[in-house]
């Protein structure tokens, strides 16, 4: 595929373009100008069709398409694509840009972007987003316009938390601490473990067969899993619904993805895909290695992406107390991107409470509360990468960035590795 720099039209940001609606008034298409106003109670409203064509009519004042005066946004005519500028009216907009060759205009940015099916189609410097099918900029993080603390490439708001409720430097003391050394064998491990709802807890069925489990090179997403195994029902009686993986090589990252489907127990689930996954060849014990991993169900899917379209992907995890001998969660941590949600995505933290439910307060949650849980909705499906601070003795420490990709309408599960869990870089 033929590749193109992307074109900048300026600082343009994006709005909706939705058809003029005429409610009641029997105004049919009449066309309009400054020469010949519309009746009173409705309005002109004039788009462009093409570089030198405009298309007007008379609109209900109420119904009307309306933009920002000066903003930028997408035109198309279902072959050709361009950039419009609003003008003064806020109803009407004329020609900016056209988008060359096969190139589009990309409603998240008001630029013109090539297609793209995968990140080999794009440039170094940018990255596919497979829900729009266009090459985006991947940022590098910059103290300007970053306005908080940059960790490789996200850009983290630190935690404003008062002193008294600073995370005790012992339990994120070992985040920072250099991963123990790693036997180099075995070299190959059998993987197994059960897979339950996400995120587990007294509410939540534990058990949920008859899903697919499936094992993936992080960096090869597009290619045939490297291991499959379809979690049968029959696994229900004698193996509690577990899943295995025969031989996995040890000391390297995967990804796993549980399919979207439908438990035994009628629960559909989303693709939910863990990033980062090893095991470790010192931590497989008599030739095994057992993990767990949730399943995000299509209802918390949709609560916690709070109506955003299918084209994009949700990223949801917790941060961990590291001391605990069982499994604790941390409060108080900050997480951030390199890409940022596209409205009306965005990232939050959730309050305390007996379920999880997205933070809701005026002002919003800045960091993670007892229960140890962050989310970013509306994510574009692309690469990118999250990163944590923490607040140690008043100053803000970074405790890991990780790096991961989506595809429309997945769930991402993030949850920093502990030292037992990372491997020396």
């Amino acid at each position: 595929m033929r590749k193109r720099l992307l074109h900048v039209a300026g600082p343009c940001v994006l709005f909706s373009c939705f058809a003029c609606v005429y409610g009641d008034l029997d105004i049919g298409s009449r066309a309009c100008n400054d020469r010949h106003p519309c009746p009173s109670g409705t309005v002109c409203v004039q788009r462009p069709t093409g570089p030198s064509d405009t298309h007007s009519e008379c609109a209900a004042e109420q119904d009307a398409f309306s933009c920002t005066p000066g903003e930028c946004l997408c035109g198309t005519d279902g072959t050709r694509s361009w950039i419009e500028r609003c003008l003064g009216d806020g109803h009407s907009t004329e020609f900016e840009t056209r988008c060359e060759g096969d190139s589009r205009c990309n409603p998240d940015l008001i630029v013109c972007s090539p297609p793209c099916d995968a990140e080999s189609d794009c440039q170094p410097d940018q990255t596919c987003d497979l829900g729009l099918g266009l090459c985006r900029p991947y940022p590098t993080c910059e103290t300007e316009p970053c306005e908080g603390i940059c960790v490789e490439d996200a850009c983290v708001q630190a935690p404003d938390a008062d002193p008294e409720a600073y995370p005790d430097p012992a339990e994120t003391d070992c985040l920072l601490d250099a991963p123990p050394a790693v036997a180099d064998q075995p070299a190959t491990c059998r993987m197994s473990g059960r897979v339950y709802l996400y995120p587990l807890n007294p509410t939540n069925p534990l058990q949920t067969p008859g899903l697919q489990i499936e094992l993936y090179d992080p960096d090869a997403l597009d290619a045939q899993p490297e291991q499959s195994v379809r979690v049968e029902a029959a696994a229900w009686d004698s193996g509690n619904g577990h899943y295995e993986f025969t031989a996995v090589e040890t000391n390297r990252p995967y990804t796993v993805v549980i399919l979207a489907g439908t438990s035994d127990r009628g629960t559909t689930v989303v693709s939910t895909a863990h990033h980062g996954v090893v095991v470790r060849a010192d931590a497989c014990l008599d030739g095994e290695y057992y993990q767990g991993f949730g399943a995000v169900t299509q209802q918390d899917y949709s609560l916690w992406s709070e109506g955003v379209g299918e084209e994009r992907c949700l990223l949801v995890g917790r941060i961990r107390d590291c001391r605990a001998d069982k499994i604790q969660l941390l409060s108080n941590i900050a997480a951030g991107l390199a890409i940022e949600p596209m409205p009306p995505g965005r990232l939050y933290y959730f309050p305390d409470g007996p379920v999880l439910t997205p933070d809701s307060a005026d002002p919003p949650l800045a960091f993670t509360s007892i229960k140890g849980y962050y989310a970013a909705s509306g994510l574009p499906a692309c690469r990118n990468q999250v990163a944590f601070l923490a607040h140690i003795g008043g100053s803000a420490v970074a405790l890991e960035s990780i790096s991961f990709s989506c595809r429309p309408g997945w769930a991402i599960v993030i949850e920093p590795a502990l030292p037992a869990e990372r491997l020396p870089e």
